[in-house]
């Protein structure tokens, strides 16, 4: 995803109409793929190095069906979207920026679990070693 985001300069949000999603909520790499092909984004090395004027004719025969932009006189947000038979498909939404929240107080727990049962822990450690050292002699 990250390669995608560098090639169009921008954040991608996840899909939430247009694209099949993993089961984490991901594009697939080949819907990625699909998009980056029919809107030409992939770098010109590698891909095309090897292609013969003839295989141009075999080209993905949808690549007209996709579109980077803000459609309906600019009242859809910016994105890449696919054109069917009844209308526009939404397949990725550019945002600005992310939108994260804290969902669990991670740091919070693990500062007063820390507080609660370091010295204790550490306590209980350190004689536990010296019980154990052969350098350590019973008094």
């Amino acid at each position: 995803m990250s390669g995608l985001s560098c090639i169009l300069r921008t954040h991608i949000s996840e899909s939430r109409c247009g694209a099949p999603v993993l089961v984490l909520g991901n594009i697939s790499s080949g819907q990625i793929v699909q998009v980056l092909s029919a809107l030409k984004s992939f770098p010109e090395t590698g891909y095309l190095a090897n292609r013969s004027s003839r295989m141009g004719a075999r080209a993905n025969k949808n690549a007209g069906n996709f579109f980077v932009g803000r459609p309906a006189g600019g009242h859809l947000p910016l994105g890449v979207y696919y054109r069917t038979s009844i209308g526009l498909k939404p397949i990725m939404i550019f945002v600005n920026q992310p939108q994260y929240h804290k969902q669990l107080p991670f740091f919070e727990t693990a500062h007063n679990v820390y507080v609660a049962n370091f010295q204790s822990e550490f306590n209980q450690a350190l004689r536990d070693a010296l019980i154990l050292s052969p350098f350590v002699r019973a008094a």
